[in-house]
């Protein structure tokens, strides 16, 4: 690694980067008028401040796992249906330690009404 991309990758791990960054999302999100998807911070404290305490949820479309990830932390159990293979894949893989995340390979609109039964 040369010395140049050693400082590069100081500054994006740094704490002020990851505060300008998160920043500049919102100021992105509110210049579209708070159209399309919000900064993954924001949609997770939504999750977090509607939710029922001590609730199971039901995740429809794990894409990478971050949602996913965060409700693992803070709920007693997450199921996380996944419908693209490889990024079930990759989520199953991910989240093989942690005993009260089931991921699941299938479609929503299949899987769903079992999981709420």
């Amino acid at each position: 690694m040369n010395l140049s991309n050693r400082y590069r990758s100081v500054i994006r791990n740094s704490y002020i980067y990851r505060i300008y960054m998160l920043t500049r999302e919102f100021i992105d999100w509110m210049r579209r008028s708070y159209a399309g998807a919000p900064p993954l911070y924001i949609k997770q404290e939504c999750l977090i401040r509607n939710s029922i305490k001590n609730a199971a949820w039901v995740e429809t479309g794990t894409y990478l796992g971050q949602t996913t990830s965060m409700l693992a932390k803070n709920f007693p159990k997450v199921f996380s249906i996944a419908p693209e293979i490889n990024l079930f894949n990759d989520a199953k893989s991910l989240f093989e330690d942690v005993k009260h995340e089931e991921i699941i390979h299938g479609i929503s609109e299949q899987e769903f009404q079992p999981l709420i039964s």
